[in-house]
């Protein structure tokens, strides 16, 4: 007999409604899932592109990829110490609509009672924005086989994921005199407890990546396993230049990927506002832009739009000699400076690189210096560069690049048989279905979350709506913090509506678990009133 409580009709057809869209769109019935802190199918990310490629992997071996990322999240480590929050979910590249965490989870865990799918794998790609609490409810509700956490960055050991302090410099994970030192104390000890009882590998995509993270956390250094992202290898022709070593030729150096301080945009504006290094050299920026230069050639590029090789072909095309990728924090892999490769670009960049130096260090394919001022000398003597780069021509190949489906292949091996999932007809399944205590248990648990998740994405919006109104208000008026509901009550005259507030402490004595949800809008409400009365007074 199902056993299901007492609902209304209306919770049980939202909660069917938000079954059949992830079910429907489910290609093959051995899922993996991957969490990261953006959606992969509108963000241009390394790791975004990270999650394109494996998507693919999986698709070839059958296996559906369905993505959780994190929907109008906050990362302040009070918020995430709250299990349940908004995802977006992606399943096989197409968006199926937000879902809460844990009505997720029992969505998933009933389509594993009732034999529609089985989750072989989970992929923590990124935790930024995520309630670790929450991963950890999903993953032990799921009880997944095989759980991978992916080091694209630092993030696990400080929120400051480039461990740059204020922004600017490499700290070496050292938190003396760190503005950032007050979160990553609450962040770091949140991300240690959710590791010590996480049976996991964590994957790291260089060797430089696996040793930081792993004097951050030792306990777990051997548990890492270092995976590159791509495979590459050296083609039998090259690319050569000719004339390279002409009074006229000017060398074209270009600056690879979106505008950033930890990428080095402040290095190539330096470079580009040279009037003597303008005469010598033809500066272009391959990737996204804001601000443009004079004397810089842009060119947009986009691996969402032409595929994962459009760097590859946009350094070939504009027949790029040097590619300047003058990170300051140790990158964790970097795809440009393999792409640099495959173009067989020289590659100029610094010691504090990381894997970016490791790389060109041990292929030869371009220089490391230990100062901006090592890097302008060198491009001063434009003709000693002009020899050197002969030189590169000479005995470097470009490279075929190709993602590394390693891990994919690895998951393959623990997929169900199709026998599993076709063991009866309709009629029989329905039957298995009904006879389940545990089946109308889970499904009467879906309603209860899906209802909860329609007021957690109302709430939200509500959130969203009330900053953007705040945004707009007088930014030099007071940015202080709700201390109490007290204190917001004690400014009747400037609260914006009695009736809101009214009804968020009411929703707030209803569903205490969403109390991160309602402070926050409390919060916010008072903010805005205190804007208001500042502008008033101004």
């Amino acid at each position: 007999m199902r056993l299901k409580p007492m609902m209304n009709i209306e919770n049980e057809n939202m909660a069917q409604a938000a079954v059949q869209r992830i079910l429907k769109n489910l290609k093959y019935p051995n899922v993996v899932l991957s969490l990261s802190h953006s959606d992969y199918l509108v963000s241009l990310g390394g790791t975004e592109k990270v999650l394109h490629e494996e998507q693919a992997e999986f698709e070839k071996r059958e296996i559906s990829y369905v993505q959780l990322h994190a929907w109008a999240a906050r990362d302040e480590p009070w918020w995430k110490g709250y299990p349940d929050q908004l995802v977006g979910v992606n399943v096989d590249s197409t968006s199926v609509g937000h879902y809460g965490m844990i009505q997720l989870a029992l969505i998933l865990r009933w389509l594993q009672s009732s034999q529609e799918a089985c989750v072989v794998a989970c992929h923590v790609h990124h935790l930024m924005n995520f309630s670790p609490s929450g991963v950890a409810h999903l993953l032990g509700t799921l009880q997944v086989p095989r759980i991978r956490v992916f080091l694209h960055d630092y993030y696990t050991i400080c929120p400051q994921f480039n461990l740059l302090r204020e922004g600017r410099e490499y700290c070496g994970a050292d938190c003396h005199d760190c503005g950032t030192e007050e979160r990553r104390t609450p962040h770091f000890s949140m991300m240690k407890r959710f590791f010590k009882d996480l049976e996991a590998e964590f994957v790291a995509p260089s060797q430089i990546a696996g040793d930081i993270w792993g004097k951050a956390f030792p306990e777990h250094a051997e548990k890492v396993r270092v995976v590159p992202h791509q495979n590459g290898s050296e083609r039998r022709i090259s690319f050569s230049r000719s004339g390279i070593t002409s009074p006229g030729y000017r060398p074209r150096i270009a600056y690879l990927g979106y505008e950033s301080v930890n990428k080095g945009i402040e290095a190539w504006r330096g470079l580009v506002s040279s009037p003597d290094l303008k005469k010598k050299y033809a500066f272009y920026h391959l990737g996204a832009a804001g601000i443009r230069l004079s004397g810089v050639k842009y060119v947009a590029v986009s691996f969402l739009e032409e595929g994962p090789d459009a760097m590859v072909k946009a350094l070939q095309k504009n027949r790029i000699d040097i590619a300047l990728l003058w990170s300051i924090w140790p990158e964790t892999y970097s795809f440009t400076v393999f792409e640099a490769f495959a173009a067989n670009a020289f590659v100029l960049t610094n010691e504090v690189s990381g894997n970016i130096a490791a790389q060109v260090r041990e292929s030869g394919r371009g220089m490391v210096f230990g100062s901006e001022g090592a890097l302008f000398h060198l491009l001063q003597d434009a003709s000693g560069l002009k020899a050197l780069l002969e030189e590169h021509f000479k005995r470097s190949r470009a490279i075929d690049l190709s993602f590394n489906g390693r891990l994919a292949e690895e998951s393959a091996k623990d997929k169900r048989p199709r026998s599993f999932f076709a063991h009866a007809g309709p009629s029989e399944r329905d039957g298995l279905r009904q006879e389940s205590a545990e089946w109308g248990r889970l499904m009467g648990a879906v309603e209860l979350e899906t209802a909860r998740a329609e007021q957690m994405e109302e709430m939200t919006k509500r959130i969203l709506s009330l900053e953007k109104t705040l945004s707009g208000l007088n930014p030099q008026a007071s940015q202080g913090d709700l201390q109490s509901k007290e204190e917001y009550v004690s400014l009747p005259a400037e609260r914006p509506s009695q009736q809101m507030i009214d009804e968020t402490v009411r929703y707030l004595r209803r569903h205490p678990r969403l109390k991160h949800l309602t402070t926050t809008l409390l919060n916010t409400l008072w903010r805005c009133a205190l804007k208001a009365k500042k502008m008033r007074e101004g």
